[in-house]
């Protein structure tokens, strides 16, 4: 049966959440919109919390991105955020999604003061060890009892606080339509590339 109906000038369709890889049966759906829109360019965002299980049943799909959120590599803050996450899963996910071949992986990362912005060393190191590409995200007003202005890193802050760790050139090279609002950099010294989101300062969501 067909599942759904598409205008047909979507060329692109992501599937979020939460966590939408909790939803019994998600995969099958993927697979099955797939075989319906074999042209479809399908994108996931996830915690990779779950990765580990369904990589393989995903490099099926053919996803053209993966977008992995995670906002911390200490475990500690993990579990608070989550409430009871286990960040060994989603590193476990996020080997799990590299070895199936699943190409395109984002890992998605809000910069916040006060909870992370001394943990971005770190969270390069990680990028590059796991060839993934690290995208830092501008902290965006969704609730007055979460965001204040005192916890905000615009992106220009966060291009000095890379300064420390090299000097950071735009970066076009790789350009595609599935890089959506990023501007990307490349580091002259190491050729790691990552992409910023202004999604406060410049207004790109």
């Amino acid at each position: 049966d067909r599942i759904i109906e598409l205008n047909r000038d979507i060329q692109k369709i992501r599937f979020t959440g939460g966590e939408p890889l909790v939803r019994r049966g998600m995969v099958d759906f993927l697979l099955k919109v797939r075989e319906q829109f074999p042209q479809l360019k399908i994108a996931l965002t996830t915690n990779a919390s779950l990765l580990e299980e369904f990589s393989d049943k995903l490099k099926e799909v053919g996803l053209s991105a993966l977008n992995i959120s995670l906002d911390t590599l200490n475990p500690v803050k993990f579990k608070n955020i989550t409430r009871t996450g286990d960040i060994e899963a989603v590193f476990r996910g996020i080997r799990a999604a590299r070895n199936a071949g699943i190409t395109g992986i984002k890992l998605n990362t809000v910069l916040i003061i006060g909870f992370n912005e001394e943990e971005i060393e770190g969270i390069l190191q990680f990028a590059k060890k796991t060839e993934v590409l690290l995208r830092l995200i501008e902290f965006m007003p969704l609730g007055d009892d979460v965001w204040t202005s005192e916890k905000f890193i615009s992106s220009s802050a966060i291009l000095d606080m890379l300064s420390t760790f090299g000097r950071w050139d735009p970066d076009l090279s790789q350009a595609t339509e599935l890089d959506g609002p990023a501007a990307y950099y490349r580091n002259a010294e190491t050729g790691l590339r990552i992409g910023l989101i202004y999604s406060v300062s410049k207004h790109c969501c």
